[in-house]
């Protein structure tokens, strides 16, 4: 079974006996304080399981695909005039798998981060959860990220395969990160492993 739907699940399963602990304690309450029958309580109580799957739809289908960009002006006394008004975009965790099987949501993405016109863009890693294989169907989409000075980029504690499962398609830790920065080379972007850049 996928690992994103089990964990779904066993995230639904745990709320529900949650809820189901919670509406017996609180339906025994209610019925010893004030008088209420038990079981319309309890029956009352079985409706509010119907609200974590609802929430949780709506995380799923609808709020992981919503794109708001957060404006943070940043000032200094000594600034050199050339970076008055420096746009840098900053993002951070892609994690390639949750892509894989809706890229139009990641062009959308792109084309959004294009549409601000970024002097610089800066990705703070975790450009995957697993494997360097899972840009294999969106490395193409990563590639149209554009600015002028660049697309710079460091890896992220997923992006150094502490989590991969037993892959043996990439031999040991090193193998698997010279292919992703590989990888992200080929998508114009600059890793920086311990390394700095003059602007």
């Amino acid at each position: 079974m996928n690992p994103e739907i089990t964990s779904i699940l066993t995230i639904l399963v745990i709320c529900t006996i949650c809820f189901i602990v919670l509406d017996l304690l609180i339906s025994d309450i209610l019925s010893w304080l004030c008088g209420l029958s038990f079981i319309s309580s309890f029956k009352t109580g079985l409706l509010s399981l119907l609200l974590p799957p609802i929430f949780l739809l709506y995380g799923i289908l609808i709020e992981r695909n919503v794109y708001r960009v957060k404006e943070v002006v940043i000032s200094y006394e000594n600034l050199p005039e050339a970076f008055d008004k420096y746009q840098i975009v900053h993002l951070s965790d892609i994690h390639a798998r949750s892509f894989s099987k809706r890229p139009k949501f990641l062009a959308r993405a792109v084309r959004k981060i294009n549409s601000l016109n970024a002097d610089m863009i800066a990705y703070s890693g975790d450009l995957i959860t697993l494997s360097p294989n899972e840009l294999d169907n969106i490395a193409d989409i990563l590639s149209e990220l554009e600015s002028a000075d660049g697309i710079y980029s460091v890896l992220g504690n997923h992006d150094y395969s502490i989590y991969r499962n037993d892959d043996e398609s990439f031999g040991n830790d090193e193998d698997f990160i010279a292919d992703l920065v590989k990888r992200e080379k080929a998508m114009g972007w600059d890793v920086l492993l311990n390394e700095h850049r003059i602007i």
